[in-house]
């Protein structure tokens, strides 16, 4: 039973371990090389068929709901680049990023998104 406990003690507590030395910047990066494009490509696929997007999955189809939805991504992405995730990062800028959804969506037939203030800065 002493074996067991001990065994059980070490795998347990060397997953903990190796969580230490995770960042949080670590999940960034693999959302942003391996999620980022299918997330925004059924963001679209979504506000197309005007679903609410996500977070507001309770309440129903709003064009406002998609603004705010979208000039949140462009405000949190539009920094992304070669410095990010500790110098690590090799995918597309922020700007490209959010230029490719910009031009999805128009692909798709959606209305211009109406920018907030603090994203009227940017050249979409």
């Amino acid at each position: 039973m002493k074996a067991f406990l001990v065994v059980a003690l070490a795998l347990l507590t060397s997953c903990s371990i190796a969580n230490v030395f995770r960042s949080g910047n670590d999940d960034m990066c693999r959302y942003l090389l391996v999620e980022l494009d299918p997330h925004m490509e059924g963001a679209i696929a979504r506000e197309s068929r005007q679903e609410p997007p996500q977070g507001a999955l309770t309440q129903g189809y709003s064009r406002g709901a998609w603004d705010a939805y979208w000039n949140h991504r462009i405000y949190h992405l539009w920094d992304v680049g070669p410095s990010s995730c500790n110098g690590t990062y090799e995918g597309p800028s922020g700007p490209e990023i959010i230029r490719r959804a910009v031009l999805r969506r128009q692909e798709v037939g959606l209305p211009s998104i109406n920018l907030e203030e603090r994203n009227r800065d940017k050249s979409l």
